[in-house]
């Protein structure tokens, strides 16, 4: 059954100028500049007026009727520079990741040097320059395909943009069929990429002549637009009063990116939560996130909530060490995801809210800023960056106290952080402020814990309470250190971030031993000197191997050597690795020698079954401090030897007459692939054939 839905909505280049409409774009691009609102609507030359963080086009639209043709003309071309160059990168070689954050920062450092007219040769020029710059970095960038299409694209992005700006009506029908162009640009850049990486020279991109778009532009362009998604399902249609009739196919894709930072979190699995119960199913669109906690996702969804999960191949960038276990949740909307965020998320609480009961700067937008975004205020990011890691301290620290105790990990972050969330809300509604260095405060986060311990499946309660005094003053140490930290970058900086996993863990270790054996379980935390001592242990910063392939018919299961790069481990004293469970990878089939470092196979190799193993590590050093690394591990092949494939029947032969018999070309078979077979014959006990009888191996004959 199709439904039908009329509102007031304008319609141009056959898009529904809806919240999540060509704007989104300009939003996405001010988010990750770190530029000032006044200073980046300069640069792109649009109206003073706008907000550029507000992607709500409609209200734009409405509110700015005068001006909003100016920025629907900006949007589009931006749309265009951007689509152009993230196709010809990817078509390059580039990963669709790789691509986008490539042509975005080329776009954003062009944008930092000069006001941009993006219908300007030099100006597109100055862009190309950047995004060179930017993917020279990568390895698997064809350049030679890039330098060859960059020339053309160019021109063919500053045609298209010209006609964009000579657009006297954006809401007629020429302007629509004028718009459309820029989708079609895309498709002949990554036409042309794929023709050139068959044959240099044979790419080509029809729109670098300005004659091929002129008559391109008259003709009617029919696609769907990302940002339709939106709306209930149906099609589009206009009805004579000027409002708009749509009924919207499901089909159509749109991309969502963010940020997942408490610290840039490096390789954190990002999913859209569909059902918006937190937990990733198998239809839920997902990807890993970049260094920079970067995520992109294309969907056809529009109903969903953005959740990351960390695991042990998760690094917190900020401090080097590994995160596992957390949970951060985020609108459909932000380009952020982080605890502040999960925060309003969690509790349904505004941002001004959290804002306040978390006594942060009134200027913070959880759900734009970025603490270690290209030009972000340092001082505001300072603030934030610390907030961000007394909120997980806390929580995490809790969440290690109920695993201890027996509850599953999911169970005790979850039971951790609607604790802490329900502390929040009745922080608000008192209209006070909740200091996470009070040890009254975090008594009271303590106090919900409990009263909810009952629900939580397995967890001892006897075990928990005898240790949770300790680990409150454990938490108030950490993140009275947390407070001293003055800049994000410095090696100091990251070895007292870096002691929030240390606080989860020693209070987690601590609480298990104390179930096991009553009065076992220590929390060294508790006294501040040895919060200072961990403070200045550096993180591990990488790991290596001596060896990362091994042949099939090797005869040591041995495949290499771990090593780990630490500045100021103890001499002797050697780290503790570990293969993560990660779901997917291939950690059960090795294992590790913890006194020689040593990496082994569990079972013999075989080529034929599995060539590749993909694995990560984790090393953990003398301070509890760790770091995670994936390897593939590949499998050399060997020659295998021909086995019998169809045993072939005795023959008789009668006397004084001729014998003749050709064997099957199936008989034998050679698991290695490509290996030509020969054949000799003898007699079953290894001697020659006798005189009256011959072979020959080429037709298999005797």
């Amino acid at each position: 059954m199709k439904k039908r839905l009329e509102v007031p909505l304008v319609l141009t280049a056959g898009s529904l100028l809806s919240s999540e409409a060509v704007s989104q774009t300009i939003a996405n691009l001010y988010a990750k500049s770190g530029l000032g609102a006044d200073k980046f609507v300069n640069l792109l030359d649009l109206p003073k007026e706008i907000n550029p963080s507000n992607a709500d086009t409609l209200f734009a639209s409405q509110r700015y009727p005068d001006q909003y043709p100016q920025i629907k003309i900006v949007s589009e071309q931006l749309d265009t520079v951007i689509d152009s160059f993230v196709n010809l990168v990817e078509g390059s070689g580039a990963s669709p990741v790789e691509a986008k954050t490539a042509v975005e920062k080329g776009v954003i450092d062009a944008l930092k040097q000069k006001k941009l007219d993006l219908s300007k040769t030099s100006d597109l020029n100055l862009i190309k320059k950047e995004i060179t710059e930017e993917i020279s970095k990568l390895e698997n960038v064809d350049m030679k395909v890039f330098k060859k299409l960059s020339g053309d694209t160019v021109k063919a992005i500053k045609n298209v943009n010209e006609q964009f700006s000579n657009i006297e009506d954006i809401y007629s029908s020429e302007a629509k069929n004028t718009f459309s162009t820029s989708k079609q640009l895309s498709n002949q850049i990554r036409k042309a990429t794929d023709a050139e990486k068959l044959e240099l020279g044979s790419g080509k991109i029809d729109f670098a002549d300005l004659s091929a778009l002129e008559s391109a532009s008259s003709v009617a362009y029919s696609y769907s637009p990302a940002y339709l998604g939106a709306l209930p399902l149906g099609a589009i249609g206009l009805s004579g009063s000027g409002s708009l009739q749509a009924e919207i196919s499901p089909q159509t894709s749109f991309t969502q990116e963010g940020f997942v930072g408490k610290g840039p979190l490096q390789n954190a699995t990002v999913f859209l939560d569909l059902d918006d119960d937190g937990i990733k199913d198998a239809n839920e669109p997902s990807v890993r996130t970049n260094s920079d906690g970067f995520f992109t996702i294309t969907t056809n969804y529009s109903n969903y909530s953005i959740v990351a999960l960390t695991d042990g191949s998760t690094v917190d960038t900020s401090s080097g060490n590994v995160l596992d276990g957390i949970i951060l949740k985020a609108d459909k909307n932000s380009t952020m995801v982080s605890p502040t965020t999960t925060l309003m998320k969690e509790s349904g609480l505004s941002s001004s809210d959290i804002i306040t009961v978390l006594g942060l700067p009134s200027d913070f937008n959880p759900n734009t800023f970025n603490p270690y975004g290209a030009g972000a205020d340092a001082s505001l990011a300072l603030s934030i960056e610390k907030a961000n890691h007394k909120i997980i301290s806390t929580i995490n620290t809790f969440s290690g106290a109920l695993e201890g105790s027996g509850a599953t990990s999911t169970d005790s972050f979850k039971s951790a952080i609607k604790a802490f969330v329900e502390v929040v809300k009745d922080k608000k509604d008192a209209s006070s402020t909740l200091d996470l260095t009070n040890t009254t405060d975090l008594d009271l986060i303590k106090n919900k814990v409990k009263s909810d311990f009952s629900d939580i499946n397995n967890a001892d309660s006897t075990s928990f309470d005898a240790m949770i005094d300790d680990t409150i003053t454990a938490i108030k140490n950490v993140n009275d250190k947390i407070d001293t930290v003055s800049d994000l970058t410095s090696d100091g900086s990251k070895n007292v971030f870096s002691t929030t996993s240390v606080l989860k863990d020693q209070v987690k270790e601590a609480v298990t031993n104390e179930k096991s054996a009553v009065g076992t379980g220590t929390v060294t935390f508790k006294d501040t000197s040895t919060v200072d001592t961990a403070a200045s242990n550096a993180v591990p910063t990488d790991i290596s191997i001596s060896a990362s392939t091994i042949s099939e018919d090797a005869s040591s299961l041995i495949v290499g050597t771990l090593t780990t790069t630490d500045t100021d481990q103890s001499t002797g004293t050697n780290f503790i690795y570990s293969l993560v469970a990660i779901s997917g990878t291939d950690y059960d089939s090795f294992s590790i020698n913890q006194n020689t470092g040593e990496l082994s196979l569990k079972q013999q190799p075989d080529f034929e079954v599995k060539k590749t193993y993909t694995i990560t590590i984790q090393t953990k050093d003398d301070g509890g401090k760790t770091y995670a690394e994936t390897f593939t591990i590949s499998i050399l092949d060997a020659n295998d030897a021909p086995t019998v494939a169809n045993t072939i029947a005795n023959q008789s032969a009668t006397e004084d007459s001729a014998f003749s018999f050709q064997f099957a070309s199936n008989t034998f078979n050679d698991v290695d692939s490509g290996d030509s077979l020969s054949y000799t014959a003898t007699l079953s006990n290894g001697s020659s054939l006798p005189t009256w009888l011959s072979f020959d191996a080429g037709t298999r004959t005797f």
